[in-house]
């Protein structure tokens, strides 16, 4: 299957089914978490958001945005305290995902098959990734340059050319300075508008007399 980056969700979760349910990803490594998440998780284990974040999730940077990720746990025989892989707080080797029916989206798409790399990059695309932040276009520039684009992808596909142009050209540093831009165009097309329907008005007017 083709996975571009406008392949339905339903689609993209059935190609997670297929995980064979090994538990690898889970001892290695840990999902991202989606804000609405949080609370469907929070509420599952029966506590706070805030008990929640502070115990089991962890905050990192991704494409210039702040995003939660499960927190990964030390295993006993492991005496070294940097955890680059630890397994997932809420994995069990007898019983598996602690929070299975709630887990993550992240955890219920990625597994070990070939395509999960084109998975990742769709799960990137959609809920990650923030188009209207410079920095954040700049560093998926910068991840492109090491991982094959899915359909969809390419700076080109995602961005128009003279806006891109500025953004890597470094005319546009931040996200509220491409806001002022978006502004100032409206306000500059509101103003055109204005006067030709003013221009109309007298025209109109003016051939009635």
């Amino acid at each position: 299957m083709l996975i571009s980056k406008d392949t339905p969700l339903n689609e993209i979760l059935r190609l997670g089914a297929h995980c064979n349910r090994c538990g690898k990803c889970c001892e290695h490594g840990s999902g991202f978490v989606l804000e609405h998440e949080v609370k469907e998780i929070a509420k599952y284990l029966g506590i706070t958001e805030e008990e929640l974040i502070k115990n089991y999730l962890e905050e990192t940077e991704l494409f210039n945005k702040r995003v939660f990720k499960l927190k990964r746990v030390k295993r006993e025989n492991e005496k070294t305290p940097e955890i680059p892989h630890g397994k997932c707080v809420f994995y069990d080797e007898e019983k598996g995902c602690l929070i299975h029916s709630v887990k993550p989206l992240f955890c219920k798409i990625v597994n070990c098959k070939p395509y999960s790399s084109e998975v990742i990059q769709w799960y990137f695309l959609n809920f990650i990734l923030d188009t209207e932040d410079p920095e954040a276009v700049r560093q998926w520039a910068t991840y492109l340059k090491y991982n094959e684009p899915i359909v969809g992808a390419n700076l080109s596909e995602l961005i128009p050319k003279d806006k891109l142009d500025k953004i890597m050209n470094f005319e546009l540093i931040s996200k509220v300075q491409v806001e002022a831009e978006k502004l100032k165009e409206e306000l500059n097309s509101l103003i055109t508008r204005s006067q030709s329907s003013i221009i109309f008005d007298k025209n109109q007017n003016g051939g009635a007399k």
